[in-house]
């Protein structure tokens, strides 16, 4: 990949345009989440930081799963949830988001949508 001109580059995709600021803006502010709504106690990392989780993510999932498989995502909202995601597009995948389950009982929902 050759490294775009930053006036010019216009992304095809998700994955172009996190590894394009990876590149270009490594030490800016990729996300960053607030637990309770407010400012203080957020979660946050960088663009390089952000997309080194995704590819470790990636490489993962590449070793469990075949290009085009759907990967059921159960996070709740967050950090890992978006490096999840992420990891899924770089992979190949399709990321289905489903929220976890409650408490310990079996969630019919989750198994129908993991059926389907």
């Amino acid at each position: 990949m050759t490294t775009p001109d930053t006036t010019s580059f216009v992304p095809e995709t998700l994955v172009d345009a996190l590894r394009y600021r990876a590149r270009q803006f490594p030490h800016k502010l990729a996300y960053a989440f607030l637990p309770n709504g407010e400012v203080g106690g957020e979660i946050a990392v960088s663009f390089a930081e952000f997309e080194e989780r995704v590819r470790a993510t990636s490489a993962h999932l590449q070793g469990i799963a075949e290009p085009g498989a759907r990967v059921l995502l159960l996070y709740p909202q967050g950090l890992d949830y978006a490096i999840a995601f992420f990891a899924c597009l770089y992979a190949g995948l399709v990321g289905v988001p489903v929220f976890p389950p409650r408490g310990k009982s079996t969630d019919l929902r989750i198994q129908a949508i993991a059926d389907d």
